[in-house]
């Protein structure tokens, strides 16, 4: 993991150009997002004035959502609605635009740049909602993006939300609707390059077996979900 970060810091300082370095800007904030919240949002925030400073709206919006999720993580409530709603505006006054510069951890470029970013909007905006304890919100954006993702067609982006409303209705005890987003976020995710979120799904699948009273399978995806995590170094 150090090496890889050392080696996108190095490529940071030699890009030829700000498409680059707002790619490489994202890519290690994304690294970071559950290392070190604060390092992720200060490239995030680097991001986005690269692409304000490039007027690239999308590219823009979709920095200062991450951020704004970053921010909620962290208890910067009012910061992270301030980031989320600029956001939201940016994209609500852009209906299109040309030669848009774009992240994605899946490395999938959607025929709509537009809608995906809404989506990744949508969903951190939903995970302002959970830290703010709003279910009803949170679980509405979480719908929103997953029904924005598909229209894009990005596996990882349809994933990501399908695990966390899966999540959600494990806190409501709706075990058999939470089945259901899991199994749906790991089927979307055999489709992703990006096999982060695998192991964390597997898991919350052995939860739900195990809060059902099937130890046998809960014992299956729970050591699945060990497995996946070591494959994967996502330990933390």
């Amino acid at each position: 993991q150090q090496h890889y970060q050392d080696s996108l810091r190095v490529a940071l300082h030699k890009v030829p150009n700000d498409s680059m370095r707002y790619l490489l800007n994202m890519q290690i904030a994304y690294y970071y997002q559950e290392l070190d919240r604060d390092s992720s949002i200060h490239y995030y925030d680097a991001a986005r004035l690269v692409a304000r400073k490039n007027n690239k709206k999308y590219a823009e919006a979709g920095a200062l959502g991450s951020k704004g999720s970053q921010l909620a993580l962290k208890g910067r409530y009012a910061e992270s609605l301030q980031n989320l709603l600029s956001a939201f505006n940016i994209v609500d006054e852009t209906k299109s635009e040309n030669n848009s510069w774009f992240f994605s951890p899946s490395g999938v470029k959607p025929k709509n740049n537009r809608l995906y970013t809404l989506s990744r909007l949508q969903n951190s905006y939903a995970v302002l909602m959970r830290a703010t304890k709003n279910t009803g919100q949170e679980i509405f954006y979480l719908k929103e993006s997953i029904k924005n993702a598909k229209l894009v067609n990005d596996p990882y982006r349809i994933a990501i939300p399908e695990i966390y409303l899966g999540n959600k209705y494990i806190t409501l005890n709706k075990l058999d609707s939470a089945l259901i987003e899991e199994n749906e976020g790991l089927k979307s995710l055999q489709f992703s390059t990006d096999k982060k979120y695998v192991s964390g799904a597997l898991t919350w699948i052995g939860y739900i077996y195990m809060k059902k009273g099937n130890m046998p399978l809960a014992e299956k995806y729970l050591y699945e979900g060990i497995h996946s995590s070591i494959k994967s170094d996502n330990l933390d």
